[in-house]
């Protein structure tokens, strides 16, 4: 007897990623993808203007000269075909990041303590580069992202946290919160 065995594609893969906006200067930047169950190879489809290849969940991409824009998509494989395609818009870079809104924090650090600072996505950055200000002050994670956390230590004097968006253009405006030392009060018998 022989028995009949009835498989599927696998699924779509989720959202791609990694950089939205590249610019054409033949800069390498990485996307991936959730393993989807079932998957044995993934295809990947790539703007013109774009290089790389890879049969796994992620992509180092090259842009180059002729990149103006475009999706890149992956699609999950397996031996019973393959799935739809998950797409992703890479916007060109042909300028300097916008000019970021306002940092969202506290402004009143009482240390010892770990507080985040954010700041919306700004227009054509992939990147942002955090500096902080004050004594023994650190930032704990986040650099290189829209949003940080921050270490203050006790008796935290005052200081400030600063963002500058970047590209692979160069660097945006850059955008600080002042932050105000809550005083350490001594008690006496």
């Amino acid at each position: 007897t022989s028995v009949a065995v009835s498989g599927a594609a696998p699924a779509a893969p989720g959202t791609i990623s990694g950089p939205i906006g590249a610019c054409n200067t033949g800069v390498s930047l990485v996307y991936s993808v959730t393993p989807v169950n079932g998957a044995t190879y993934y295809q990947w489809t790539l703007p013109n203007g774009a290089s790389g290849s890879s049969a796994t969940n992620n992509i180092t991409v090259t842009f180059n000269s002729q990149f103006n824009s475009g999706n890149i998509c992956v699609q999950a494989g397996n031996s019973c075909g393959l799935s739809t395609p998950s797409c992703q818009f890479i916007s060109l870079f042909n300028s300097l990041p916008a000019n970021p809104g306002n940092i969202t924090g506290t402004i009143l650090a009482c240390g010892p303590g770990t507080y985040s600072y954010y700041i919306p996505p700004v227009a054509f950055a992939n990147s942002y580069n955090w500096t902080v200000t004050g004594s023994n002050v650190s930032i704990v994670s986040g650099n290189g992202t829209n949003m940080v956390y921050v270490s203050f230590p006790a008796g935290f004097a005052g200081g400030s946290i600063s963002v500058t968006p970047m590209n692979c253009i160069g660097s945006g405006q850059q955008r600080t919160l002042n932050l105000i030392g809550v005083p350490v009060h001594s008690s006496s018998l």
